[in-house]
């Protein structure tokens, strides 16, 4: 009675997923990031339109919100989309030239919006 009770490796079927069962996440990452792309993109020009076109709005504070606004739409175009590209296919698909752009200029953009929160008070 116990020998047909007995399970072998022969029982199980292994299946590996594949690419496409494992990079799900990377797919609703890559979405995520789009979409956030698309509404700083959005939202940054019209706070930039805003100040710009309403003299009302010219002041020495929303200077300063204009100016993050700028660096905010900087990231959103030059860092971002290759966010969004790597988390979708999990690897730098680029040359190791853009990656040390896209350090720099990520690196840059973030530091100069902290100095900008950090120098305002």
């Amino acid at each position: 009675m116990e020998s047909s009770m007995a399970t072998t490796a022969a029982d199980f079927q292994v299946t590996q997923p594949t690419t496409e069962q494992l990079n799900v996440m990377g797919q609703v990452g890559g979405v995520v990031i789009s979409l956030m792309i698309v509404f700083g993109v959005i939202g940054n020009v019209l706070v930039l339109t805003a100040v710009i076109q309403c003299p009302q709005l010219r002041r020495s504070v929303n200077a300063f919100i204009a100016s993050l606004s700028a660096t905010d739409l900087i990231f959103s175009v030059s860092v971002m989309p290759f966010y969004a590209d790597a988390y979708i296919h999990r690897r730098w698909r680029f040359s190791p030239a853009l990656c040390r752009w896209h350090t720099f200029i990520g690196t840059t953009v973030i530091v100069s919006s902290s100095l900008h929160i950090a120098l305002s008070e």
